[in-house]
């Protein structure tokens, strides 16, 4: 019985042990996005445009944790679709790829290739602080009225090797 016992118990040993090498630790990382805007459907939301000015400007809020706790220094890198050139109140770009863009006015459109010129309407990156929350500035112009901003944050968390990309729109009302 004694052997009978060692050999299960050896046994019991072996299958726990080799099945805890085959888990893998996947970290449990929320991410919550706070436009801070009205929401219209699950991904568009608005934002009224200050036509008294010529940019509206506008904080979005991210929070990041892993396994319930806040995540400081993830990195945060965030682009949006539309850009406009220093010195021009008549159009403005809706980026296309990297190299060139639709250049869009009440007159026409046409595509255009980026001289340097161009003012983003977004932030490029930030990092969390120890409390895991950080922002950004958006800030289209009041040319860009009634049109849409596609807006992308991509979320690094180094310590946990772990990324997450999301699209919203915004609508520009």
């Amino acid at each position: 019985m004694h052997r009978y016992l060692s050999h299960v118990l050896f046994i019991l040993f072996f299958f726990f042990s080799c099945s805890d090498y085959n888990d893998e630790y996947v970290p449990d990382i929320k991410i919550i996005f706070e436009p801070n805007l009205e929401k219209i459907d699950d991904d568009t939301y608005v934002l009224d445009i200050d036509e008294n000015g010529w940019q509206t400007l506008h904080r979005l809020d991210i929070y990041i944790e892993a396994d319930n706790r806040p995540v400081e220094y993830a990195s945060i890198s965030w682009y949006s679709n539309l850009f406009w050139v220093v010195g021009d109140t008549l159009g403005y770009i809706t980026s296309i790829n990297e190299d060139q863009g639709l250049y869009v006015s009440e007159d026409t459109s046409y595509v255009v290739e980026f001289d340097g010129s161009q003012v983003p309407t977004s932030n490029y990156r930030s990092l969390t602080g120890t409390d895991g929350r950080t922002s950004n500035m958006i800030a289209p112009v009041r040319i860009m009225k009634g049109d849409y901003m596609y807006f992308t944050y991509d979320a690094w968390v180094t310590g946990y090797m772990e990324g997450r990309e999301k699209t919203i729109r915004i609508y520009l009302r």
